[in-house]
């Protein structure tokens, strides 16, 4: 309801927010079904049928990517709708992949509860207790990167295009990372439930390594041919010269990245959430985020400064985690 005021307060310019406020509206609409989607998806995980949760992740992107190009561009007879058939077509898509998801859990898991009867209150509140720091995280981070997109976004169109088209290639980069930190979870948790604590931290270390070189290994392209590797998302020489320099650092930075995401799911998984959370918060919001909206705005910096300070920031969060999984506070945690 209030995306009207704000949105083009962070969009930085009138042309961004003209065809940018649309897409916002179908991405707001399907934000419950996203939801639910990551809540199917860490019960898939958690039962072993994380294959189905593959397909059904590939059926979604699948069928995104083809309504993008019909409502992009106008394709088949639809009308050309530009940015907001990117909206549509991701609408569309999750809502599929979550019709797919109760299809196979009415199937396959009404033996497991689903769908039977509401949560208790105890059942809740557990919930609750694991979730929410986890929660806020998450929230903050989106919010940080949505305040950095309207930091940059001051320096010109230009510069918001590249920013977003690195934020993406950064989270595609680390998508491997994400389902290394879901594999070190459920590694680590079920060594703690075996009271093996040292192989619980003997696990985190290995999937963290393995993560750091399987990201570091895909990253090579985007670091020898940034230029080559941009073309494919930026039609502007003069944009693509500008974020060049900015995908090169981040591809040389983005193993370490990969290595400190598995480690905080796996302190996540031990239950350390709430320090997680405290310092991911700490991090972004009370070192990076000032020092970015001053390099911009006070010092008339641009896009490579600000890649650069990330970079740095990345890696000082990711010594955090290190340390924390070193110093085995988690093992004492109970749940």
């Amino acid at each position: 309801l209030l995306a009207p005021i704000w949105f083009p307060r962070l969009a930085g310019s009138p042309e961004i927010a003209k065809v940018g406020l649309p897409y916002l509206y179908c991405r707001l609409a399907a934000t419950v079904l996203v939801g639910m989607h990551f809540s199917f998806r860490a019960f898939w995980n958690a039962t072993g049928r994380s294959t189905f949760y593959m397909l059904n992740l590939l059926v979604m992107h699948s069928l995104n990517v083809a309504l993008d190009w019909v409502l992009i561009y106008g394709k088949l007879g639809a009308p050309r709708l530009g940015v907001t058939g990117a909206g549509v077509a991701s609408a569309v898509a999750a809502s599929v992949g979550v019709a797919l998801h109760f299809y196979v859990a009415q199937r396959d898991a009404r033996g497991q509860g689903f769908m039977r009867r509401l949560p208790s209150r105890l059942e809740l509140s557990n919930m609750l207790q694991i979730s929410l720091p986890t929660s806020l995280q998450q929230l903050f981070f989106a919010g940080g990167m949505t305040a950095l997109m309207a930091i940059l976004a001051r320096a010109g169109s230009a510069t918001a295009a590249s920013t977003k088209v690195l934020m993406d290639l950064s989270l595609a980069g680390l998508l491997p990372a994400m389902g290394f930190g879901m594999a070190g979870t459920t590694l680590v948790s079920q060594a703690l439930g075996r009271r093996d604590a040292r192989d619980a931290k003997r696990w985190g270390g290995e999937v963290a390594r393995v993560a750091a070189l399987s990201v570091g290994v895909l990253a090579i392209p985007a670091l020898a041919f940034p230029t080559a590797v941009l073309q494919n998302f930026l039609s502007d020489p003069a944009t693509i010269a500008m974020a060049a320099p900015a995908l090169r650092i981040m591809a040389a930075t983005i193993s370490v990245d990969a290595a400190a995401m598995v480690l905080q799911s796996c302190l996540i998984g031990a239950g350390d959430s709430r320090r997680v959370m405290f310092v991911s918060l700490l991090m972004q919001w009370v070192v990076f985020l000032p020092c970015a909206a001053t390099l911009v705005l006070g010092m008339g910096r641009g896009l490579l400064e600000v890649w650069l300070l990330y970079a740095v920031y990345r890696l000082l969060q990711a010594a955090v985690f290190t340390s924390l999984w070193q110093r085995e506070r988690w093992m004492s945690i109970k749940l």
